[in-house]
């Protein structure tokens, strides 16, 4: 950007930009027959899952498509700490 911006004057242009990635969907909430919310995740180099990020509140019919999709991981007995948040925004 060598120019200044100019009010008024179309001189500039603006551009979106998008990042793509790949995630995991650690979570749903607030449950697999009712989803809201899908809590996104990645696995660091040593291998730790990420919590990456969350979706918006999904439409009703997005919503339908995850209920439809998506069953409980049958991961047995809790192994410590898991690894997302409780809540967006919580540690």
């Amino acid at each position: 950007m060598s120019q200044p911006y100019r009010p008024g004057l179309r001189d500039w242009y603006k551009l979106r930009r998008r990042d793509i990635t790949e995630a995991i969907l650690g979570a749903v909430s607030p449950s697999l027959a009712r989803p809201q919310l899908l809590i996104l995740g990645r696995h660091d180099h040593a291998g730790h899952l990420c919590p990456i990020g969350r979706t918006v509140p999904l439409r009703p019919d997005a919503a339908h498509l995850v209920d439809e999709n998506l069953a409980a991981a049958d991961l047995g007995p809790p192994l410590g700490r898991h690894p997302l948040p409780l809540g967006v925004g919580q540690p």
